[in-house]
């Protein structure tokens, strides 16, 4: 703790206190019990068997997942199965389980202010954002603004086998599509992410604006966009060259004004 000098847990030490020895409660203060009961928790997945385990495959990657849920900025404690690595824990995770490759959230929210504040304590330097159990909602902003590197999700199936939410289906499809160009430009700032939110389309552009390189451009979601079909409409827009953009997602289209004010591309 006193070599990382930050974050969480090394915060709830000095609260306490910043002592060097002493019991759980000396040490953390009322922090105490949680802090304990998941290091006890975490104690086999820092034995050798995830050392052990990578020889048996093919990738060589193990996670494990952080099952949590948050409601108006309080974890609900009933609701997080013991032993989870939630970000009130994952320095001590990071510490002890150096076979571990991502500590992945189960982050199950669709508000994306919600949805943002976990995926920011997992998106660290020591951690790729890697997600499980996702609603599939906010996968375009999690790619784009949190760089996340991978998704595990199920689906509920009629009895045929067809998935009942065809809509995330397709955001998936559509997230598969561009994955060449997600490992080119992820991390470059050169991928963003669109989603209409509530009310947007009162606000009479009925879109969002958005400021690239050369240009300034309009998300619209309404008017013909809107009659391509039901379910999100959000994406993912990929500026791969000053004159070149990918478009990835469901119901939006893009409009560009060149900076100088130049209308020889598309204007609104």
């Amino acid at each position: 703790m006193k070599k990382q000098g930050k974050a969480i847990i090394y915060n709830l030490w000095q609260k306490a206190g910043g002592k060097e020895s002493g019991n759980w409660p000396q040490v953390f203060g009322d922090e105490a019990g949680e802090l304990q009961g998941r290091f006890t928790a975490g104690q086999p997945i820092s034995r050798q068997w995830p050392k052990s385990g990578k020889q048996f495959m093919i990738y060589r990657c193990l996670l494990t997942c952080g099952w949590i849920r948050w409601s108006g900025g309080l974890y609900r404690v009933n609701a997080i199965r013991p032993g989870c690595p939630i970000p009130k824990v994952l320095d001590i995770y990071k510490w002890f389980t150096p076979h571990i490759d991502i500590i992945a959230p189960d982050n199950p929210h669709t508000n994306i202010r919600m949805r943002s504040e976990v995926n920011a304590k997992y998106a660290r330097d020591d951690n790729q954002l890697f997600i499980v159990e996702a609603p599939g909602t906010g996968i375009f902003h999690d790619i784009a603004d949190f760089n996340a590197v991978g998704y595990f999700l199920h689906f509920d199936h009629t009895p045929d086998g067809t998935p009942k939410n065809m809509r995330i289906v397709n955001m998936l499809k559509s997230v598969a599509a561009a994955i060449p160009l997600l490992l080119k430009y992820q991390g470059t700032g050169k991928i963003h992410a669109v989603e209409e939110e509530e009310g947007m389309q009162h606000h009479g552009l009925g879109g969002m604006q958005m400021d690239f390189d050369g240009y300034m451009g309009l998300i619209e979601f309404g008017g013909r966009a809107r009659q391509s079909g039901t379910g999100p409409r959000a994406g993912l827009i990929i500026q791969t060259a000053k004159n070149e953009f990918y478009m990835v997602g469901i119901n939006f289209r893009l409009l560009l004004r060149k900076k100088t004010g130049d209308c020889s591309i598309t204007c609104w």
